[in-house]
């Protein structure tokens, strides 16, 4: 019989910074502290129990709320962390930067195609209505990366074609495939351990500083929510990822999660070869209940945030009209630098060895090797034909699953 949850404590391994729990031994026991040792569940490190006992290790899971912070920036990481859980309400998202990186805050998939100057653009042009500042989109500054950035971009559009814009930029972000949208997070904790642990080198960051960004969403929310008719011309600025998984249904197996994309697939094509403007029936998509829990959009909170842009007088030649007004720029794509935008606030905190023993978080649940997301996509896509659909751009082919990570 496991002991009651309030005698566990959480500690992270040295090794490979899994996130564990001890129970503090019987006061008998307490002299044989240097006599055994405590064995990591996920890497097979062996740490003396004097180490673990003594409180060395032990991961805090509350943090005392702050009621203003002090001094100017960089904060402390525990009062910052405080502060922000204080002040938490439902319509805050975060995001975490293991450093403040100069130039616009930008979704990965326009990262490098930008020039440094922000364009003076007319309010009335903005298709979200939100951007306050924004960068033009020069494809060519990519140069080594322009074939890599065509593939994502190909990638993109029969994901969109399939499965929407607001689904299938949620797939194409979880997957590593890159998206028009940027990571952000319902739950601070996760942010926060995105912006102190360094994925590439598996360790926690110990100098220098990090940021925390700080979404406030009320206006972001204006858009079309409903996922199976939203387009990338009305969707909200705000999409919930893992909202979105929780409303899929639960399947007791692979075979009958492939199943239901079939399904999905074969109705997509019945009705929207009728008529293009009727609802995808997301309804139909399921997931095992296991690998659900599991994926990392649940375990990350995850949520997209999509910056404004201004569509230039080309976008008049796409296969589905832009909304009137809305592509009258007579200049290239601009894309919102979205660190401007109200309600977004930058916080920058000193990184120091004890942040990571702040955020009750583990790369291994966070980073799952085998995520149901991305076996499902992969799963979906060998057993679909590639078909096209009629969505704000022209089709284009090629899927390139071996983006796909």
């Amino acid at each position: 019989m496991p002991p009651p949850n309030e005698l566990q404590i959480p500690y992270r391994c040295k090794t490979c910074h899994a996130l564990l729990v001890r129970v503090p031994p019987p006061h008998e026991l307490a002299a044989a502290v240097d006599r055994h040792s405590y064995t990591c569940s996920t890497c097979g490190q062996m740490t003396p129990a004097r180490d673990i006992e003594a409180g060395q290790l032990d991961v805090k899971e509350t943090v005392p709320s702050v009621a203003q912070l002090s001094g100017a920036p960089p904060y402390d990481l525990e009062e910052l962390i405080g502060y922000l859980r204080g002040q938490h309400t439902e319509g805050f998202f975060y995001r975490g930067q293991t450093q403040w990186w100069p130039g616009p805050l930008l979704p990965s998939l326009y990262r490098g195609t930008t020039r440094p100057d922000p364009v003076d653009v007319p309010g009335h042009y903005r298709l979200r209505e939100l951007g306050t500042t924004f960068c033009a989109v020069d494809p060519t500054l990519k140069k080594d990366g322009l074939a890599d950035l065509v593939k994502r971009s190909q990638f993109n559009a029969y994901l969109f074609q399939v499965f929407g814009y607001p689904f299938g930029s949620i797939l194409a972000q979880q997957c590593n495939v890159t998206s028009e949208a940027l990571d952000v997070s319902h739950n601070l904790d996760v942010a926060t351990f995105f912006a102190i642990y360094d994925p590439p080198t598996n360790a926690f960051l110990n100098h220098g500083t990090g940021v925390i960004y700080r979404i406030a969403a009320a206006k972001a929310s204006a858009g079309n929510r409903d996922y199976s008719t939203a387009s990338f011309f009305d969707s909200s600025s705000l999409i919930s990822a893992i909202n979105t998984f929780y409303q899929l249904r639960r399947c007791s197996s692979w075979n009958e999660a492939v199943a239901t994309f079939r399904d999905y697939f074969h109705q997509l094509a019945a009705t929207r070869g009728l008529d293009p403007e009727l609802p995808r029936p997301l309804g139909l998509l399921g997931v095992p209940a296991d690998d659900l829990i599991r994926c990392r959009i649940v375990q990350q909170q995850a949520a997209l945030l999509l910056p404004d842009v201004v569509l230039p007088q080309t976008w008049k030649l796409t296969t589905k009209q832009p909304p009137p007004g809305k592509a009258e720029w007579n200049g290239p794509l601009l894309v919102e630098d979205l660190s401007t935008r109200e309600g977004v606030e930058c916080f920058e905190f000193c990184h120091s060895p004890k942040g990571k023993y702040l955020v009750p978080r583990s790369p291994q649940v966070l980073f799952p090797a085998e995520d149901g997301v991305t076996k499902l996509l992969r799963l979906f896509l060998a057993a679909t034909p590639e078909t096209a659909f009629i969505t704000e751009r022209e089709p284009q082919g090629a899927t390139h699953t071996n983006l796909i990570e």
